[in-house]
């Protein structure tokens, strides 16, 4: 007998399915209006698994059957998109595929979850790609990021707020309640000189995805500080950008300190050159003496002592230690979903998982030394072509846009030696939305520059004919 219950969540996927079918853009638009709160949907079911894929149930599944539908009518909205990247993430799918039938492989659950957590997201660059068709679509999707970003910063002050109030313990059961010990890895709290600091995951369900978020928001927030037209809208492109960079530090993870600083490095480096290093160096220095001293009651040298102890030891132990490892494990690969984290719970003990967190090892314990060359292949090739094109943009805006979004990339390719970010919401759809986006702002400019010498020779011709006597 149908419930109530399950014929309203019929009714809801059905109208879902139906606006999106008939434009798939609203898919997109969704799905990144969503994201921010995907985990303050986890929580607020009690961290019940099956929430884990309502983004993907809801949106992403007729995001794609949408806009691969329009793509059989309308290929065009593709065309100029670099050919290496696409043969290379065919050999990711053919490698993936085939491993997925490794002895190494525990169950075909495994299989199929590290199946979903490679490929899955892929997708979201074309869709990007074929979405953005001029700079005004880019800035209304940055917008509608920008704006929502605020939500998670505000919820993240009101969480240090109460921590400074209740105390750390008290204050997470208050606002996470039964889910608190597991949103905050067992309420860890780190101690540093006279200071210390907790997890603060906001409204996500534990920091690493707080920090991966607010690291992707600092891409349209400068872009749209820096390129918007409107005042208005810089001004709040501004506000976002620090109160983005702000919250990665607030998350409680010690990697922040490390990672932002990067992040906000290249991206100043790229689009500013020496005047925006120094601006980004001073930038970072003195949101780490707010966040550590003014908040956290840490004194800067001892930050800096954490921050260059973690930056030898993620280099040591992770970027090279963990790559060695997996290398002398399995060259040829232990098969698909053998290190991914998400693929535990198809174990019959998931605390018998050990994973090597470098996503670099990753590929080469999963899919061989041909997969860690195909994985890194992708990676530097998208780097490489972005460089490139970047070199002969001309148009101030979509130049500024190609920097923020390359820096960012640049950034998740370093911090992929230590961890997998890329793997876990929100960044592994960010990551390849702003693929898709980077990838197409070189065939904007040659639309854009193209159209602007066609009313040039029209002008030009307008003045040349014989004015009527």
């Amino acid at each position: 007998m149908i419930t109530l219950e399950v014929l309203l969540v019929a009714i809801l996927l059905g109208w879902l399915y139906a606006l999106i079918f008939a434009r798939w853009q609203r898919g997109l638009y969704w799905l990144v209006t969503y994201l921010p709160f995907a985990g303050a949907v986890t929580i607020a079911l009690n961290l019940w698994w099956p929430s884990l894929l309502f983004k993907d149930i809801f949106f992403v599944i007729p995001l794609y059957i949408a806009f691969f539908a329009r793509f059989v009518f309308v290929s065009e909205c593709l065309t100029g998109f670099p050919r290496r990247v696409a043969y290379l993430m065919l050999c990711l799918l053919i490698l993936t595929i085939v491993q997925a039938r490794n002895s190494g492989v525990a169950n075909p659950i495994m299989a199929l979850i590290g199946l979903k957590v490679w490929l899955f997201y892929i997708p979201i660059c074309l869709v990007a790609y074929a979405f953005v068709d001029s700079f005004e679509r880019m800035l209304g999707l940055f917008r509608l990021l920008v704006v929502l970003s605020f939500i998670p910063a505000a919820v993240a002050l009101v969480e240090i707020l109460m921590v400074h109030q209740y105390g750390y313990l008290t204050a997470m059961q208050m606002v996470y309640g039964a889910a608190a010990s597991e949103a905050t890895q067992g309420f860890s709290v780190f101690r540093v000189g006279q200071g210390s600091f907790g997890r603060i995951p906001s409204v996500f369900t534990f920091e690493t995805q707080f920090l991966g978020y607010s690291l992707a928001m600092l891409i349209p927030a400068y872009v749209l500080w820096r390129a918007d037209p409107s005042p208005r809208w810089r001004r709040l492109g501004s506000c976002a950008l620090l109160a983005a960079a702000l919250d990665t530090l607030l998350s409680g993870s010690r990697g922040a300190y490390v990672f932002t600083p990067l992040t906000l490095t290249l991206v100043f480096l790229f689009d500013q050159g020496v005047a925006g290093l120094l601006a980004a160096i001073c930038g970072t220095a003195a949101l780490i003496w707010t966040a550590a001293g003014a908040i956290f009651g840490i004194a800067l040298w001892h930050m800096y002592g954490v921050v260059s102890g973690l930056f030898s030891d993620y280099a040591r132990s992770a970027a090279y230690g963990g790559l060695v490892q997996a290398i002398s494990a399995a060259p040829l690969g232990m098969g698909t979903g053998t290190n991914t984290g998400a693929a535990r719970y198809a174990l019959a003990d998931p605390d018998a998982f050990i994973g090597i967190e470098n996503y670099y090892a990753k590929a080469a314990y999963e899919l061989g030394i041909p997969g860690l060359l195909v994985v890194a292949g992708i990676f530097l090739t998208i780097i490489f072509v972005s460089l490139k094109a970047r070199g002969k943009m001309l148009t101030p805006n979509l130049r500024c846009g190609a920097n923020a979004l390359l820096a960012f990339l640049i950034a998740i390719f370093l911090i992929s030696f230590k961890g997998w970010q890329i793997d876990l919401d929100p960044v592994n759809v960010y990551y390849w939305l702003f693929v898709g986006i980077l990838l197409k702002l070189p065939i904007l400019e040659e639309s854009l520059l193209w159209r602007q010498w066609r009313l040039s020779e029209a002008y030009d011709h307008a003045a040349l004919r014989p004015v009527a006597q």
